[in-house]
């Protein structure tokens, strides 16, 4: 039972990725036509935080990028995810 769960919840964790990445892919290759789709938010580390200790440097950022486009394909593949999985 608890397998079950697991691959449940990954299945639905994989079609929200795929969803939110496919959705900000189409909302991009429709901003020229549709302005309001290209517009987003950054969320992050920006400039990234840089570590220096002489003989090691060590530099830690990341940045998610949303836009109205990734929060519609988020939501489209959590429901395909519930179904499928």
């Amino acid at each position: 039972m608890a397998k079950e769960v697991k691959f449940h919840n990954f299945v639905i964790i994989l079609f929200i990725l795929v969803g939110t990445l496919s959705g900000a892919i189409i909302s991009e290759a429709c901003a020229t036509s549709v302005p309001f789709l290209g517009r987003g938010m950054d969320v992050g580390l920006n400039p990234p935080a840089v570590i220096n200790l002489y003989i090691l440097s060590v530099t830690l950022g990341f940045t998610f990028k949303f836009n109205l486009g990734s929060a519609i394909g988020a939501i489209v593949g959590y429901f395909i995810g519930k179904k499928v999985g």
